[in-house]
């Protein structure tokens, strides 16, 4: 087994809202047997937004920010347009019931990404039914219709040689935003980043998911003068990668990193 392979098999954290959204695991009404759907034609897979009707009105996608979904049996998980999002649905036939979801927190600065992702959280929120096809899901719902269609698998991402950009850190159950411009990469024994004020150096060594970071330092010379959140996030990342060894996981585009409720989520750089 690969070195790569096994670490999707490392812990993934459960990313929570301090109000998380909950969707309804019934549908509203009705409560009739669902319909039976082949097996071959499920939603299974990964998908991005095409098209869709909320219960506000039609959604206006935004180039750049896409509206994926990912669909494994009975766990769901995507982007929003701006933030991630993960949870369960009851899926049977054609039944399609999102259950609870959680979200990240990153803040959305684009009106249009805003309304983006609350128009289609709602329209998500209201799905009773699934349609698929092989290249065509459709969502739909009392006056929700999203029409996907479907992408090709994400390869994951090589640990070493990849700029890894910080996007979210992980306290117990809270996942929330950080300092934008912090990354991380691993070459060959040799490691480089920022974390969010300085840059800094180091080295690393690997073991399965194991991840042990050593002489992290900042080059010679190098002075600056940081805002107040970002010299937090600054001294907290860096003493989160200089204590005891880390566990790491990677899912297609997605590194993260933990010690126990603790952690840090990146997004390999394009």
């Amino acid at each position: 087994m690969s070195r790569n392979r096994s670490r999707r098999a490392a812990r993934r954290p459960r990313l929570l809202l301090a109000l998380v959204v909950v969707l309804a695991l019934t549908a509203c009404g009705g409560g009739g047997a669902v319909s039976t759907q082949p097996a071959a034609a499920g939603p299974d897979g990964d998908w991005v937004l095409t098209s869709g009707t909320a219960p506000a009105g039609a959604l206006v996608l935004v180039d750049g920010s896409p509206v994926t979904l990912t669909v494994k049996g009975r766990t769901v998980s995507g982007r929003a347009a701006c933030n991630s999002y993960s949870g369960d649905v009851a899926a049977s036939g054609g039944g399609f019931r999102p259950g609870s979801i959680a979200m990240t927190e990153m803040a959305c600065t684009d009106p249009a990404v805003s309304a983006l992702e609350r128009g289609y959280l709602d329209a998500f929120a209201a799905v009773t039914t699934a349609t698929a096809a092989t290249d065509r899901l459709v969502l739909t719902g009392e006056g929700v219709e999203l029409t996907f269609r479907r992408e090709a698998p994400v390869v994951d991402r090589p640990l070493e040689g990849t700029r890894w950009v910080l996007d979210t850190a992980f306290a117990g159950e809270t996942a929330s935003s950080v300092v934008g411009g912090s990354f991380l990469r691993l070459d060959g024994g040799d490691l480089t980043g920022n974390a969010g004020c300085l840059d800094f150096t180091g080295a690393y060594r690997v073991d399965g998911d194991a991840l042990t970071v050593t002489g992290l330092r900042r080059p010679e010379g190098t002075t600056g003068d940081c805002d107040q959140d970002a010299s937090v996030q600054d001294s907290l990342l860096r003493g989160f990668l200089t204590g005891p060894t880390i566990t790491v996981g990677i899912d297609g585009d997605r590194l993260t990193l933990m010690r126990g409720g603790t952690g840090y989520g990146f997004t390999a750089a394009p």
